[in-house]
């Protein structure tokens, strides 16, 4: 497994709580060495995680490590069903490395899927190639990702995500996250309802500076 760089400095010279998401861990795409977690060489790290991402969204299993030297405390304790817990445990004895590798496989065929199909029909759109996870972001020519994504999604079926969810300050207005874990017939499906979404989009804006 690939090392981290050491932790920085600053966060033992002010006292800042390091928090490690690791929601994703495993999901490399480029590379079969996945990085050693923080928490790892740590104990001072707080890590949380889920399986979600991995195995099923409708799985709701997550977890959250907090050391003692953090002083920090849950508020409460919220366990997730019995049957819940079976299958993830279930899950997680049947995911061996040859599973693991298949996965990021399927994965990484699909994001190059979506990336090609985005530069045939979304040429002006500026792509970010990721090399982990299962989503990738879009930079928009116009700076409306929120209006667009609002008319992609009610008008067309295809439910993206605007950069300003992920951005209090306002200034990621152009950015989009696509998922690219879905069929490779459904991604295709997908842009093809974006590129139509996209022109009546820029056609609204036309109007709306004539």
């Amino acid at each position: 497994m690939r090392r981290r760089q050491p932790l920085p400095a600053m966060a033992g010279r002010r006292d800042v709580t390091d928090v490690e998401d690791l929601s994703q861990a495993g999901l490399g795409l480029d590379s079969a060495e996945q990085p050693v977690p923080l928490v790892a060489e740590d104990d001072r790290v707080v890590a949380i995680g889920s399986l979600s991402q991995t195995f099923w969204a409708g799985l709701s299993i997550g977890w959250l490590r907090i050391p003692r030297s953090t002083g920090l405390r849950l508020m409460s304790d919220t366990a997730p069903s019995a049957p819940a817990q079976l299958l993830a445990v279930r899950l997680l004895q049947a995911a061996d490395p040859a599973w693991y590798a298949e996965l990021r496989r399927t994965l990484r065929q699909r994001r190059d899927l979506l990336l090609d199909l985005l530069a045939r029909h979304l040429p002006a759109w500026r792509r970010h190639v990721p090399h982990a996870g299962l989503s990738l972001w879009a930079a928009l020519p116009a700076s409306e990702s929120e209006t667009y994504a609002h008319l992609a999604a009610t008008h067309h079926g295809v439910h993206t995500t605007p950069g300003t969810t992920f951005c209090v300050d306002r200034h990621h207005l152009s950015g989009l996250r696509l998922s690219f874990a879905q069929s490779p017939r459904t991604l295709e499906t997908a842009v093809d309802r974006l590129t139509v979404a996209w022109e009546e989009h820029t056609r609204q804006l036309a109007a709306g500076l004539g």
